[in-house]
């Protein structure tokens, strides 16, 4: 009996000692990394390997770094906390064309292996719509495709973006669905094409994996990228995000409920795209956002604070030492009404003047933007460039290569002999206009107006601009305009124009009226915005009747396009709209002819017989109500061009205009403040014409000679009989009501 005892005794403790293992088995299956992590991930070379997830409380985790012929390299252990989160950390190796593994245990026993783990360089690819572009849209996209995705040393972490129902209001501790991908990957289309490009790059030049962290969000303000701690503990960012988009947390559970919650708002971005890879330790920021704030911000200066916060909220989530390096996209050209777009790129480059060691902005108005019926305006497929351009400022900024920093920004000002001499930082080996065309340049006094203007590069990093009309000039702009791909003054590498020099102001307090505010009819931007009219959000740019045009460099009177029209008819005409069919969102531009003295329209006629321009009809906002300035110093509204195959500038004045072309009816120019439309009707019996037109410039002065007269007594009393007709038939209204 007592041998049987110690027998059963003996077999119990032999069961339970094989029991043991399945015990910790059972365990160690509990535990799990975030899922952020995975196979072919990449971290930052030389830093702190930080990785996270779920495990019993007090147990041991473990990472044990292995090299690719299953060599031990490192490891890192820690005890998981309370809640059961653990953080365990290993220093990493220099970065390298090896591929690791990562082998994880809790409390001895492995629950996780990680596979083709690569150590380099680590960037964040963050913003909205532009930087979220996937590379599988990108207009180079069967190169890519051709050439095998480039270098397979690119890995990238595709975060998930959930839709604005799924949208909560808490931190998020992992990105459900998140996963690490090679360039080798097909899958790397989903990837954001900026930083593909930029990364592939940076591969070939540090000689080592280049990872991106791809945390975008189409749409997103910058607000959403910062944590509700930050803002609510700045009494100036809680003033600034309070009048349209700040939310107490209990105000969001109500707009939650209702439905009324956007996932691109204030607090969103950080909460799900960014504090789930706080555990990373990056190189710097790739930045490419603004377009939801554009029309934000109530005063000059908002993005600035708000993106100073935004560089401190990333430098401290990713444990970076100092300030992190972020390099800044310019918003790409959007409409042709749109000046707010490039005053928004001259505030981004004033961002970098305060603190140019660890910003860098990269321009790219001189990109063309293709788009396609599926490819919204504000999405230029061409990110090819922006990419390398971020590339090249990375390897100045960032990893100390001598040369270009960031795109030119204005260093100094100062006003003498009737000219403004702007003195450039960042220049490179110096500047250069890449076709000596200048265009973008203006001028302004003290009223505020800008004119076109000269520009001479007179030093390698110094312009001189001028206008010989603005005798007194007190303030310079350079391609403030929301179409200036006919910019082209850029500094330059090797000899080599590199980048674009920042949209610029000298005096930011003059702003009643920029010269390209008010868009005018300048044939290179003409062209590119021909595929705008498929857009269904928009009115088309140029309308005709009776006509056909082309865009091309045969009819330019100077730079590289003009426009030809071609009619059969005896009368014709072509117009260009101003306002956009969405005018409502548009609030803020500016169509206001009433500041300028006059318009000059180069015309050219290689067609048999004479032509007439009837009138320039201006039309009006309030009720359609057309005025036809006169013409070429005469009490006329039309002009007739001869068929000598000749240039001959056309002058209108701006301030003798007659309503609906009747010269009775003579008004001043405070009533083209506001112009929806300008057309052109033309005029020829023989029933054939081939005219040429370039250059639609306004001006301070009339050239012409003709004075201003004072308003006609018939047009006091058609405006005293006109406004007494209104308000009677107001009365009548009111009372039938």
């Amino acid at each position: 009996m007592k041998l049987r005892k110690i027998i059963s005794a003996v077999l119990c403790l032999c069961l339970m000692m094989s029991l043991a293992p399945l015990a910790h088995a059972k365990q160690a299956k509990s535990a799990r990394l975030y899922n952020v992590y995975g196979d072919n991930m990449l971290f930052k070379q030389k830093d702190n390997a930080v990785l996270s997830g779920k495990a019993a409380a007090g147990s041991t985790v473990k990472a044990v770094l292995f090299d690719e012929n299953g060599n031990f390299v490192t490891s890192g252990s820690t005890l998981t906390s309370t809640d059961g989160v653990f953080e365990v950390s290993f220093t990493a190796p220099a970065g390298s064309f090896t591929e690791y593994s990562i082998v994880l245990s809790e409390n001895g026993e492995a629950f996780q292996t990680l596979k083709g783990v690569v150590f380099g360089e680590l960037w964040l690819a963050s913003g909205q719509s532009n930087m979220e572009y996937g590379l599988g849209a990108e207009e180079t996209i069967e190169a890519v495709r051709a050439n095998g995705y480039g270098s397979e040393w690119v890995r990238a972490l595709l975060l998930v973006k959930v839709p604005a129902e799924e949208y909560t209001l808490e931190k998020q501790e992992e990105n459900i669905g998140a996963k690490w991908v090679k360039s080798s990957d097909p899958v790397i289309e989903e990837v954001s094409a900026v930083a593909y490009f930029f990364a592939q790059k940076l591969v070939e030049k540090i000689g080592m994996p280049v990872g991106i962290l791809n945390a975008n969000r189409g749409g997103s303000v910058l607000a959403s990228w910062l944590s509700r701690e930050r803002v609510d503990s700045d009494p100036q960012a809680f003033e600034i995000l309070k009048r349209s988009m700040y939310f107490t947390p209990e105000q969001a559970v109500e707009m939650y409920e209702k439905g009324q919650l956007s996932a691109t708002r204030t607090f969103s971005s950080y909460n799900e795209l960014i504090y789930p890879i706080r555990h990373f330790t990056v190189s710097g920021a790739l930045w490419y956002q603004g377009e939801s704030d554009v029309g934000e911000a109530e005063k000059r200066g908002d993005y600035t604070y708000l993106f100073n916060m935004l560089q401190e909220e990333f430098s401290e989530t990713f444990n970076f030492d100092g300030d992190i390096p972020m390099i800044i996209a310019n918003l790409a050209n959007y409409g042709p009404s749109y000046t707010s777009f490039n005053l928004f790129n001259e505030e981004l480059a004033s961002l970098q003047t305060l603190k140019p060691e660890s910003r860098a902005v990269v321009t790219h108005y001189d990109v063309i933007p293709y788009y396609t019926g599926e490819n919204n305006a504000i999405h230029p497929r061409a990110k090819k460039t922006i990419g390398e351009r971020m590339f090249a400022v990375a390897s100045s900024l960032v990893y100390g290569e001598d040369g270009v920093t960031s795109a030119a920004y204005v260093k100094e000002t100062k006003i003498e002999n009737g000219a403004v001499f702007v003195t450039l930082s960042n220049t490179g080996d110096g500047l250069v206009s890449a076709d000596d065309s200048f265009f973008g340049f203006a001028v302004c006094g003290e009223d505020g107006i800008y004119y076109k203007a000269q520009a001479e590069i007179v030093s390698k990093d110094t312009l001189k601009i001028s206008n010989e009309e603005v005798n007194d000039p007190v303030s310079a702009s350079y391609a403030i305009s929301s179409t200036n791909m006919r910019s082209k003054l850029y500094s330059t590498q090797n000899g080599e124009p590199l980048m674009p020099v920042s949209p610029f102001v000298t005096d930011i307090t003059k702003t009643k009226l920029y010269y390209l505010d008010t868009p005018s009819a300048d044939m290179e931007q003409s062209e590119v915005w021909l595929a705008r009219l498929s857009d269904a959000h928009f009115a088309p740019i140029w309308e005709t009747s009776n006509c056909s045009y082309t865009v091309d460099s045969g009819s330019a009177f100077a730079g590289d396009k003009g426009m030809n029209l071609v009619s059969n008819e005896k009368s014709f005409f072509i117009a260009r709209n101003y306002t956009l069919v969405n005018k409502w969102f548009y609030d803020n531009v500016n169509y206001n002819w009433s500041n300028y003295k006059s318009l000059r329209v180069r015309v050219r006629n290689s067609g048999d017989k004479n032509v007439t321009i009837s009138f320039l009809k201006l039309i009006t906002e309030t009720d359609g109500k057309w005025f036809a300035p006169t013409v070429n110093g005469l009490p006329l509204c039309q002009t007739v061009i001869p068929a000598d195959s000749q240039w001959h500038t056309v002058e209108y004045d701006l301030t003798n205009l007659y309503v609906y072309g009747i010269p009775l009816l003579k008004y001043d120019s405070s009533e083209i403040s506001k112009i929806l439309r300008v057309q052109l009707d033309f005029s020829n019996p023989s029933g054939e014409t081939d005219l040429d037109i370039d250059e639609f410039e306004f001006s301070s002065t009339v050239q012409s000679g003709q004075s201003k007269r004072p308003v006609s007594f018939a047009i006091k009393a058609y405006r005293f009989f006109n406004k007494l007709f209104n308000d009677i038939g107001n009365l009548f209204k009111s009372i039938s009501c």
